[in-house]
């Protein structure tokens, strides 16, 4: 058995600073991320720094650390699965 998923839909909340802590995806999970409104930058080691815009997605690996950074209108999905 996989195991459940989380689905969370994310947003920037007024007045939030741009740049979110450094998360963590824990080991045994990774995390699905995709755009749906504004633009978000992405920093990880060791893939270096993105820039996702609408519809854009990107799979983060299971004990990767990375950072956010958004818009004041970002909007996004995030799921995390556990691997199989």
């Amino acid at each position: 058995a996989l195991g459940a998923a989380d689905v969370r839909v994310k947003r920037m909340r007024e007045g939030a600073k741009a740049r979110a802590k450094p998360q963590r995806v824990d080991p045994g999970t990774c995390q699905f991320l995709m755009l749906l409104d504004g633009a978000l930058q992405l920093h990880g080691e060791p893939w270096g720094t993105h820039q996702l815009l609408v519809d854009d997605a990107c799979v983060i690996p299971a004990g990767s650390s990375y950072c956010v950074a958004a818009d004041a209108t970002s909007t996004w999905l995030e799921i995390t699965l556990p691997q199989a």
